[in-house]
Order: C-alpha cells, then sequence, then structure tokens
C-alpha cells in the first residue's frame, strides 16, 4: 500500500483491511516494513489500536513487529495511512507476514 501526499484533501487518509484470521495464539506476530518520508505525511497505524507512528522517517525502509497476541475470535487488522498539509511526501508498507499464530494442537 502506498499513500503519495500529492493527492487527495487535507488529512484524508487510506484503508487497507486484512482478510479476517481465526483466533490466534499468544505468540502471534506481525511484521512488516515501512517507509515514511516528506513533511506532507501524517501518520501510520494498525488498529485497534496496536501501533502507530507519525512523522519523517527518512527515505528508506524500517522494519517493524507487532505482537498481535492471543485473539479469541475472528479478527482482521486495519492499516491507515493519514496525509497532513502538505503535498510532499509518502507513505508505504509492504511485506506484510504473520508468524506463530496457529494454535497449538
Amino acid at each position: 500500500m502506498a499513500v503519495e501526499a500529492s493527492h487527495g484533501e487535507h488529512n484524508s487518509y487510506a484503508a487497507l483491511q486484512s482478510p479476517a484470521m481465526k483466533e490466534a495464539s499468544n505468540e502471534c506476530l506481525l511484521e512488516f516494513y515501512y517507509h515514511m518520508f516528506g513533511e506532507g505525511i501524517g501518520e501510520l497505524k494498525v488498529r485497534t489500536p496496536l501501533w502507530w507512528m507519525s512523522g519523517n522517517y527518512g527515505d528508506e525502509w524500517h522494519r517493524a513487529e507487532l505482537n498481535v497476541g492471543r485473539t479469541h475470535q475472528v479478527f482482521t487488522l486495519l492499516f491507515e495511512a493519514t496525509r497532513t498539509y502538505s503535498e510532499l511526501g509518502d507513505i508505504a508498507i509492504d511485506d506484510i507476514s504473520f508468524f506463530n499464530c496457529t494454535l497449538p494442537g
């Protein structure tokens, strides 16, 4: 997913929702890479809320690892990216993976 600050209204956002997933184990991890560059970017969030970043992190990719943890029901994760007042910059995510989410047995 990529959000370019030169498109859309001020404070507009883009969202990417995962497919519905069954309950997860205590060790369930979400890993992804993010790129947040330029003065026109706002925030990147993984909801419910698990994680958020705001601001310029340079013209490079960064790795994020989040503990989703034990979930007792079907769930989805929602990635949201927002832009600010400026038209300079982008937010992108790539290589989304889940690890150790299967319940034992």
